[in-house]
């Protein structure tokens, strides 16, 4: 896949490990000028683990369909 440009927004780190495991991390936009930290969730296993994965797959699967 060749991306010309990321979308607009705070920069976005996700890893799926497996279907019920997920990290995901942010770092603050223009928006928290003042704010240079890394914000991360770990889920692990049922129920929010499948939640979040389902969406991130939701997501990534909608960027690269269009």
């Amino acid at each position: 896949v060749e991306v010309e440009r990321p979308p607009p927004g705070p920069g976005a780190r996700i890893l799926l490990v497996d279907d019920d495991t997920v990290l995901l991390s942010v770092l603050a936009d223009s928006d928290l000028p003042s704010v240079t930290q890394e914000t991360a969730i770990w889920s692990a296993g049922p129920p929010l683990g499948s939640v979040l994965g389902q969406f991130i797959e939701g997501g990534i699967e909608s960027i690269l369909s269009h």
